[in-house]
């Protein structure tokens, strides 16, 4: 269920949401943690709800919040979690890299980057995510 907090934009609804109150230690349990809810891990269609989303958790003063993109699967095979998107490459200058060869989570940068993207570690340089929801009339 959508919670009544969510931001909405363009009859989608997004929450975001830290792993120390939702319990969520990996990126089956973050899966898990949005579908229990009727939700998914936030899918970015294009410039302005990236935009949207990244000012949205700048207002929550986060700087690296992880969605629902990942190349978990097949390392440079980045894939969104729910559904499909055209809105791939947006990322830093010399990102994706997979660091340590743990990076496997697409986030946007930090405060600096405008809500450009960078590959990071699960639960590292990051303390939350981003659950979406199709519709506002989803909310109960």
């Amino acid at each position: 269920m959508c919670p009544d907090q969510a931001r909405i934009y363009h009859g989608h609804s997004y929450q975001l949401i830290e792993y120390s109150a939702s319990r969520v230690d990996s990126w089956e349990e973050l899966l898990e943690y949005c579908a229990l809810r009727g939700g998914y891990p936030a899918v970015i269609n294009d410039l302005n709800e990236n935009n949207f989303l990244y000012q949205y958790t700048v207002d929550l003063g986060k700087e690296n919040v992880i969605f629902g993109y990942t190349d978990i699967e097949k390392e440079g095979n980045w894939v969104w979690a729910h559904g499909n998107s055209d809105f791939n490459d947006y990322w830093v200058d010399s990102q994706p890299d997979n660091d340590g060869g743990v990076e496997h989570y697409g986030s946007f940068h930090d405060i600096t980057a405008n809500g450009m993207r960078n590959d990071v570690p699960f639960r590292q340089y990051t303390n939350s995510f981003l659950c979406e929801w199709d519709t506002v009339a989803l909310r109960k």
